[in-house]
């Protein structure tokens, strides 16, 4: 039995398209090792943000005013940015264009108002964040070093309708510049009588579910069959609603999932 599995095995090597497909796989798995192994430089930001003053739909009472500098402010906008190093190799001052300062930017519809560091990773990468003197909707970062996941939660008090910010800046081996992340997801949702609720962990229960259902299945078939019913017959049905908990499960954890690292993150009460 052994020697007629291994005639077939050579008989089944010595073609020649065997060989060719081997070594493509071959070449195919080494591009994949070199791509996953290079180190890289990035850097990365992903804001959120709310209209307080100046909509419908602002957290602060229509007959509220604010001031700033003596002046009335019709619209007062707040967003959060996360930034931070998302390569695998740190990034220092020496790297920052002198004459092209990394920089985040609300819209050209407003201008900055306040600007400050909610959290940064640790003191000795030494964040600091100051008004840009060209452009008033801009402000300047700067920081003595990043290492890898080393960054800011920065928060922009502006006048721009949009609480959507950008960034630009040259940064030495980083030629396409700044990754943006897009908006991060609130991650919590309240539930009747105020009750916040994390999305990945209703993510985590959608799995749970289709994990109980597959052992259901498997232990007891039948009984499970009778409680899910889609139309199916046999074990189908039951895999079948076990693989739709699954997938949604794990889409709601990806895509509410904190795009940041946990070290960024600010507390509740800080918010």
């Amino acid at each position: 039995m052994l020697e007629q599995f291994v005639g077939e095995a050579q008989s089944l090597l010595s073609q020649g398209w065997v060989g060719s497909v081997i070594g493509l796989i071959g070449v195919g798995l080494a591009i994949v090792t070199y791509v996953l192994s290079r180190k890289k430089k990035a850097l990365s930001f992903t804001y959120a943000g709310e209209r307080l003053l100046g909509s419908s739909k602002g957290s602060l009472p229509k007959d509220i005013t604010v001031q700033y500098q003596n002046k009335n402010i019709d619209r007062l906008t707040r967003s959060v940015v996360y930034f931070w190093n998302s390569g695998q190799q740190p990034i220092q001052r020496e790297h920052l264009a002198t004459t092209d300062r990394p920089r985040l930017s609300v819209g050209e519809d407003g201008s900055v108002l306040a600007m400050t560091i909610q959290r940064s990773s640790r003191d000795a990468v030494s964040f600091s964040v100051v008004a840009d003197p060209q452009n008033s909707n801009s402000i300047i970062l700067d920081f003595a070093f990043l290492d890898v996941a080393d960054g800011a939660a920065i928060e922009i008090l502006h006048t721009s309708k949009s609480s959507v910010v950008s960034a630009s800046g040259t940064i030495l081996g980083i030629p396409r510049g700044i990754r943006n992340l897009g908006r991060t997801p609130p991650g919590i949702i309240k539930l009747p009588f105020n009750t916040p609720m994390p999305m990945t962990f209703l993510g985590s229960i959608g799995v749970l579910m289709g994990i109980v259902l597959v052992v259901a299945g498997i232990v007891a078939p039948v009984e499970t069959e009778k409680f899910v019913n889609l139309g199916l017959v046999g074990p189908v049905a039951t895999f079948l609603m076990a693989g739709i908990y699954v997938v949604s499960g794990c889409a709601v954890i990806y895509f509410f999932r904190k795009k940041y690292p946990k070290r960024l993150a600010i507390p509740e009460s800080e918010q």
